[in-house]
């Protein structure tokens, strides 16, 4: 038992009974399910029940893929409450959430739920990007060798959209309670049927969640009298890797998911900051600006559809400059120093909300593995899996790619759960190491970054057919898995090698040569110069 489950006991005995009267209606149809399958194959079941822990894009995206199925009884747990509808006004406002970006991977997967027409109303395309260097010089580079255009849209206005589109399609099968959160899992109560070892029975056994309501959580007793045991067949925890789910995961008898969590090496922080974009200023690029005079701060901001521009300040914890505004003219004198450019889009209010507003930290680089699953009744998807920063869009687009990949392996297993969780595990717990790997390499300074995007760069331009082109960009490509991109960049890196030390080993060869002839002709000489002497 683990997280608060072990303070419902009656729910507990109820779950017992209800297992147990399961079981034995299994037993007793048990020949006429095996003569069935004889005769027809595998009979296509899905779960009584399942339960969604985390209602962010991979949760309701979940959600939206096994109504699609056919699958019924499925309940979304989520402990915050439901956002504003996607075309409310509030979305202009900075402090409504984050932008991130959907590129192609992100637009199959949801283009294969259905989705997607659903979300580009309320989504700004992106075509390109406008940056400012250290000395106030600007570039623009336009995007090329794209086949999809990247769309940007508000963390929580891309949940408004995908809760619409539960509740205009599938709010027969699905339902969404917000703002409860769970607070345990449990499967130590599985019936045992005779002769079955105890660790199968509880693998493939239904698991009894405990969920609260978030105001519950205050304090010990407002739990014990709030908290609700919630039996289901089939969990997906789609809520990250510091829940309780996670936890009891992590506790499983004979569970084979492991997290791999790293160091962090380059923290960044950040504080969003409103901007409207001018009539001039174009409405489909990426601005990012470093700070004038090096000042370690860098502002990242994105479009929205309104015509507004969703900033982020990304600083070191300890940058000094950062640390000095604390107060409305702070703000507007850090905009004067650094950003001069970008003073005249501050929004009105801006400059007070900004120093008030707390530092936010990113995730760290994790990924789970070498299991995705546990038996029949567990499944991980989006940021319990893998968690990235979201320098490189991967992070949201990844976890819809999980989605799209658990649908495959359901196709293949005709929704056995069983079945199609191991096929789950096998075909993807290697692309969530490799994303987390390429990732974190992507944010270790010169030599494990900026110099592999040089050499890319280099061998690409002079070979394109044999060398592919830099980590970043193929991280775009959604037809290819981030475990063959990451096979493709060690090749490339180990020729890469190999070339340059062969040059190097050629030049060293001719400076020799050439010292050693110059040499012998010097040798040659001092008799002779000698006898004229």
């Amino acid at each position: 038992m683990t997280g608060s489950c072990k303070r419902a006991p009656v729910l507990r005995r109820h779950a017992q009974q209800r297992r147990t009267e399961a079981a034995a209606e299994a037993a007793s149809a048990g020949l006429a399910d095996a003569d069935e399958q004889m005769r027809f194959g595998p009979p296509r079941r899905t779960p009584e029940k399942t339960a969604i822990v985390g209602g962010g894009p991979a949760g309701l995206a979940t959600a939206i893929m096994l109504a699609r199925r056919g699958w019924k009884n499925i309940t979304v747990y989520d402990r915050l409450e439901a956002p504003p509808k996607p075309g409310a006004k509030v979305w202009g406002n900075a402090d409504r959430s984050y932008n991130l970006g959907i590129n192609g991977r992100g637009q199959k997967a949801l283009k294969g739920l259905d989705a997607l027409d659903s979300i580009l109303p309320w989504a700004a395309p992106i075509t390109g990007r406008m940056d400012w260097d250290d000395q106030g010089r600007t570039n623009l580079r336009e995007a090329s060798n794209k086949t999809t255009t990247t769309v940007v849209i508000q963390r929580d206005r891309l949940v408004a959209c995908l809760l619409q589109e539960i509740h205009q399609k599938y709010r027969a099968a699905v339902t969404v309670q917000h703002g409860v959160e769970c607070v345990g899992a449990d499967w130590s109560t599985a019936a045992t049927p005779a002769g079955l070892p105890r660790s199968t029975a509880v693998r493939t056994a239904p698991v009894m969640l405990a969920v609260a309501p978030v105001a519950a959580l205050r304090s010990e007793e407002d739990l014990q009298g709030e908290m609700i045991g919630v039996d289901v067949d089939l969990m997906v925890a789609a809520d990250g890797v510091r829940s309780s789910v996670v936890e009891a995961l992590s506790r499983a008898p004979d569970c084979e998911i492991r997290w791999k969590a790293y160091k962090e090496s380059n923290t960044r922080v950040y504080k969003t900051v409103g901007l409207t974009i001018p009539d001039s200023w174009r409405k489909d690029l990426n601005y990012s600006a470093n700070a004038l005079g090096g000042k370690g701060i860098t502002l990242e901001a994105l479009p929205t559809v309104e015509g507004n521009l969703v900033g982020l300040l990304l600083f070191k914890p300890e940058n000094e400059r950062m640390a000095q505004v604390q107060t409305e003219d702070d703000a507007r004198a850090l905009f004067e120093e650094c950003f001069p450019d970008f003073l005249p889009l501050v929004k009105p209010g801006e400059f007070k909300a900004l120093a008030e507003r707390p530092i936010c930290r990113f995730p760290g680089f994790q990924y789970a593995g070498p299991a995705l699953h546990w038996g029949a009744s567990a499944v991980l998807v989006g940021d319990s899996v893998h968690t990235v920063k979201p320098y490189f869009g991967v992070g949201v687009n990844s976890a819809f790619e999980d989605v799209a990949t658990l649908e495959d392996c359901l196709d293949k297993a005709s929704d056995d759960p069983k079945r199609a969780l191991e096929l789950y595990s096998r075909r993807h717990a290697p692309n969530a190491r490799a994303l987390v790997e390429m990732s974190r390499d992507l944010d270790r300074g010169f030599f494990r970054f900026v110099l592999p995007l040089i050499l890319d760069g280099m061998f690409h331009s002079f070979a394109p057919d044999f060398f592919a082109p830099n980590t970043i960009r193929m991280l775009q490509k959604d037809d290819w898995s981030f475990a063959a991109i990451q096979q493709r960049k060690r090749r490339d890196r180990m020729v890469q090698c190999g070339v340059l030390f062969s040059v190097l080993a050629a030049v060293l060869f001719a400076l020799r040569t050439a010292i050693s002839t110059a040499w012998s002709a010097v040798c040659a000489a001092l008799p002779a110069a000698a006898g004229a002497l």
